[in-house]
């Protein structure tokens, strides 16, 4: 089975097949997470968030991420 024939028959349609997300390897850092920071990581062409490398994860932090990411448009 080609890839054509997967993509196909899985339903995509050539535009969906041509656009693709792109991540960050560690996200904001605690000190540094604010809706400023998201949009301007948005901005760079980002279109999901991470959460920060070697820091603690946290429910706070992960609300606001998600809060900040949301009005960016991140997934």
């Amino acid at each position: 089975m080609s890839w054509g024939l997967l993509i196909s028959t899985m339903g995509f349609s050539a535009t969906a097949a041509r656009r693709f997300d792109i991540g960050m390897w560690c996200g904001i850092p605690h000190e540094y997470l604010s809706q400023a920071r998201m949009d301007q990581i948005g901005a760079a062409g980002f279109s999901l968030s991470a959460t920060p490398c070697n820091e603690p994860n946290n429910i706070t932090y992960n609300q606001r991420a998600l809060q900040f990411a949301n009005k960016t448009g991140f997934h």
